[in-house]
């Protein structure tokens, strides 16, 4: 299954895997009992390590909050 991020309205973020782009706003209608979703809603694959990428980046640029 891919990993998506879903976008309602460019504000309210969630993470979902699905196996297509449609299935991860089925879930995301679902979810929230929705008929429609907002106009502004989008839908972004993302790669199975993104979260830990980032987090590598922000370590190598100084950004560490594993110490905070």
């Amino acid at each position: 299954m891919a990993k998506y991020q879903v976008w309602l309205g460019g504000t309210d973020l969630h993470d979902v895997e699905a196996e297509s782009k449609e299935e991860a706003l089925r879930f995301i209608r679902q979810w929230y009992g929705y008929k429609r979703l907002l106009a502004e809603t989008v839908v972004n694959e993302i790669p199975s390590d993104y979260y830990d990428s980032m987090v590598r980046n922000n370590q190598s640029i100084g950004i560490d909050i594993t110490n905070m």
